[in-house]
């Protein structure tokens, strides 16, 4: 508007185009300001616009679709502007409702705990009703303003331009949602029953009479609406507790393995500086991850044992054969992960299979390779130092190998 505003001071031309249009009837003296404001203010008159278009627009052609598909989105966009202003609506008049109310009148629930005012703006509470209806009991009857909450029903009652707690026959005015029914009133078209039910406490029956039928079964038809809503809410929150509960145990047993894993590492450390006569030149778990690897967890964990098994028999391969009983075979894998194997011992004086201790599903080509080229190059030093040094036991350990294989 301040760009038409400057260009309608300073251009004689665009001032003579304009006063031309004015003239013609049926532009209605709408001059451009006042259509610019129509566009912005007047969404709710699009959708006859556009459908006046459609109307004089031939079916098949790409125009008609285009207009179809604008006139659905608008009508889109009026119905979220109307949600929106609504719930705006509502968030203002519970603010004012609090502001109201008078602080000094707290109430006691049902359960026993006590509702004050700030409670009233406390979560994510929101207004979801609110009828001018008559509380009845058997001696009297009184005006009240009864506020339905997304948890919570209330019964208000106005003094000196204020809000307070309406109560009677020592009923609570505040009223748990979760477990509310709600009845009619026999014989009774502006009447019904809410049932307050509480599991440590007597049910409480309230008779509430609305302005009309209509305005009864809105007021029903929400609060009905509030309790599934609540009952979701209670069933969602006790399933996310389970989930939060059996997370905490599945941390716990991660917890342990990382444990078990690290005193394991620890055991084979001693065993390598008792074997070496050095400490081993690594640090810290073996094991290592990230989030890539999450999908491949049995993949990791077989290539991990190769692995450590074939760390474990380089290791024993220095052991001399009279200091022990294992002169015929290497050592057998733990059964830690109860995998199956099925190992080859040959006779005394045979020379002992490299392979004892793997596991026989399929493995990588890589590892199969790595375990052919290692123990080709193990025997041919073994038989060197022998020949060498003569004698049946070889005092080679392949150590340069050892820390390749810890390192990597």
């Amino acid at each position: 508007i301040s760009f038409y505003k400057e260009q309608i001071q300073n251009n004689r031309k665009l001032q003579n185009l304009i006063k031309d249009i004015d003239q013609v009837s049926l532009v209605r003296r709408l001059g451009i300001p006042e259509c610019f404001l129509l566009v912005t203010q007047r969404i709710t008159k699009y959708p006859v616009l556009v459908e006046r278009i459609i109307e004089n627009t031939e079916v098949d052609t790409e125009d008609y679709k285009y207009m179809t598909k604008g006139l659905e989105l608008i009508k889109d966009t009026i119905s979220q502007v109307n949600s929106q202003v609504c719930e705006y609506e509502k968030v203002a008049r519970l603010r004012e409702i609090y502001l109201r109310l008078d602080p000094k009148t707290p109430v006691r629930l049902k359960n026993g705990q006590i509702f004050r005012k700030e409670q009233l703006m406390q979560g994510n509470r929101m207004l979801l009703c609110e009828k001018n209806v008559t509380w009845k009991t058997s001696s009297r009857q009184k005006e009240v303003l009864a506020v339905l909450l997304s948890d919570l029903l209330i019964f208000l009652q106005e003094k000196d331009q204020k809000f307070v707690f309406a109560s009677m026959d020592t009923k609570p005015p505040v009223i748990e949602i979760q477990r509310v029914i709600v009845r009619e009133v026999a014989n009774e078209d502006k009447g019904m029953y809410v049932i307050s039910a509480c599991t440590s406490a007597m049910a409480e029956m309230y008779e509430i009479h609305a302005s009309s039928k209509e305005e009864r079964n809105t007021l029903m038809t929400f609060i009905r609406e509030s309790v599934e809503s609540c009952q979701e809410q209670e069933l969602y929150s006790k399933l996310i507790a389970k989930l939060q509960h059996y997370q905490n145990l599945l941390q716990e047993r991660d917890e342990l393995i990382r444990q078990s894993l690290t005193e394991k590492q620890e055991v084979f450390a001693a065993l390598y500086e008792e074997t070496m006569g050095h400490k081993t030149p690594h640090k810290g778990l073996l094991l290592r991850g990230d989030a890539a690897d999450l999908q491949q967890g049995e993949t990791l964990l077989n290539e991990a044992i190769e692995e450590v098994e074939i760390l474990q028999n380089m290791l024993f391969i220095r052991i001399p054969s009279g200091e022990n009983e294992m002169q015929g075979a290497l050592v057998r894998r733990a059964q830690t992960f109860q995998v199956p194997s099925h190992r080859k011992h040959g006779d005394a004086g045979e020379t002992p299979d490299r392979s004892v201790g793997l596991s026989q599903k399929s493995s990588p080509i890589k590892s199969e390779h790595l375990k052919k080229t290692f123990f080709s190059e193990t025997e041919d030093k073994l038989n060197t130092n022998s020949l060498l040094h003569g004698s049946s036991t070889s005092s080679y350990f392949p150590e340069k190998e050892v820390h390749d294989r810890v390192l990597r």
